[in-house]
């Protein structure tokens, strides 16, 4: 039996996912946690798969229909909907969307698939700092230093665990569609032995990434090297960095 906007409105999370069916493949999965996303079932290439259209109630019944109407239209058209979806993705963040406009999709993406509510309110608290500082520029032109930048705004004021927790943050927006700008910024800002964050202007420095957890000797040479780099001691901090060698 088809669905009504009543039932999806008065639809009960249970101990387990909850499925509700409407026909031509589409259905409310009903989450534990409350979230209720639309889903559509089909199969494409002998294979089936799965398509998210939205979370009830801002994609409406009525949207989620059209969306499975849209989706019938290109597997009729031998196009599969999700690659179609991704590839709109991409095409967003390559004509110039906003840091901002991908976090923003990011963050609509971890609710449709029923991320904790406190989980999204932390993501959406770190992204707040990154704003301020790349949230309107086109994400194509965001480079490793104007992350930096944004990095060394909160390290100023000595919140250096937030500055950590907020590259990881930027690093799965940019994955969200493309890479994270290159650079020492994938592995910058561990802790030190005091279990405070190494400074995070040392990771601007060319061909330098901080490193935790290795033993050096007295010299501040690691006896091991990694594809032409070496692990140096910096004397002024409790941290190392990989240093590439001459």
């Amino acid at each position: 039996m088809p669905l009504t906007d009543m039932k999806c409105r008065n639809a009960k999370p249970g101990p387990t996912l909850r499925k509700l069916f409407d026909g031509g493949g589409l259905q409310l999965w009903v989450q534990p946690t409350g979230a209720r996303l639309w889903r559509l079932a089909y199969r494409f290439g002998g294979k089936q798969k799965l398509l998210a259209l939205g979370v009830y109630p801002v994609t409406s019944l009525a949207g989620a229909r059209q969306g499975r109407e849209a989706a019938k239209h290109l597997l009729v058209s031998g196009v599969d909907p999700s690659q179609a979806k991704k590839q709109t993705k991409a095409i967003q963040g390559e004509l110039g969307g906003t840091f901002r406009v991908i976090a923003e999709d990011y963050v609509s993406k971890l609710k449709q698939e029923g991320r904790a509510g406190i989980t999204i309110t932390k993501i959406e608290w770190l992204l707040s700092f990154a704003y301020p500082i790349i949230g309107d520029q086109p994400i194509k032109e965001i480079g490793a230093p104007d992350i930096l930048r944004a990095l060394r705004e909160i390290e100023m004021r000595g919140r250096h665990e937030t500055a950590h927790r907020l590259r990881s943050t930027i690093g799965s927006v940019f994955g969200h569609i493309r890479p994270l700008p290159a650079g020492p910024l994938r592995t910058c800002g561990p802790s030190n032995s005091e279990g405070r964050r190494c400074p995070l202007d040392r990771a601007s420095a060319p061909g330098r990434a901080h490193w935790p957890g290795r033993r050096l000797g007295p010299s501040g040479r690691d006896s091991g090297r990694r594809r032409g780099v070496v692990l140096l001691r910096d004397p002024g901090r409790a941290c190392a960095f990989w240093e590439a060698l001459a």
